[in-house]
């Protein structure tokens, strides 16, 4: 009964609430391969610290915990959450799944990593990548001007010319580069210039209206 008793509802939903917004820097070993609707890992620490810790969950939660002896068995691990929690607190993992792309994704999370050729590979494979392609990576700074500032994002659109006029328009629904569910505020692009603009807007923002000389 520890968990009834012991799980913070207030507490942990806050906490699984800020990582699903941005899951992949609460949880970077999820990066490790995509898997589709994964839960938040804050959940299934909150779980078994209420079950298996002495300590009340706020306190256990922050602290360092080993729970060496303890089995968790996952009998459909899917993209494994459950088990990287469940390891992350010491304790003995099983999992399994119908799926081998499952078995391989949580095998590759929680198997020991050298460090040392993790990093000199990724250095290899980061040499390599900007020899053959950073040079389509580049922008102009709009502060300093350097020709060599690197490009954070790309917006792909397909354009069509007039067939009165021949002047080029953009084909898609509209300027909204992400809304405000993920973000502070919505992030438009400037149909004119191109420049990002954080907006607050109450609301559904809608695409540029049709119009008609």
């Amino acid at each position: 009964m520890s968990i009834e008793k012991n799980f913070d509802i207030p507490f942990i939903s806050d906490l699984a609430l800020r990582e699903k917004q941005i899951q992949q820097n609460y949880r970077p070993i999820i990066a490790v391969h995509k898997w589709f609707a994964r839960r938040p890992g804050t959940l299934f620490r909150g779980l078994i610290l209420s079950e298996f810790s002495d300590k009340p969950l706020r306190e256990a939660f922050y602290s360092s915990n080993n729970l060496k002896g303890t089995a968790i068995a996952d009998p459909f691990m899917g993209g494994g959450t459950p088990l990287i929690e469940a390891n992350r607190v010491g304790c003995d993992v099983t999992g399994y799944d119908i799926n081998p792309m499952a078995c391989w994704i949580v095998s590759r999370e929680i198997e020991h990593l050298d460090l040392g050729k993790y990093r000199k590979s990724a250095e290899n494979l980061t040499r390599g990548l900007e020899t053959q392609i950073g040079t389509f990576y580049r922008t102009q700074c709009l502060e300093c001007g350097s020709s060599e500032a690197h490009v954070k994002y790309f917006l792909w659109v397909k354009k069509q010319p007039c067939r009165h006029c021949g002047h080029e328009f953009d084909l898609f629904p509209g300027y909204l580069l992400a809304e405000n569910r993920r973000h502070t505020e919505n992030v438009f692009i400037c149909a004119a210039c191109g420049d990002l603009n954080g907006v607050k807007v109450t609301g559904k923002p809608s695409g540029p209206r049709e119009y008609r000389a």
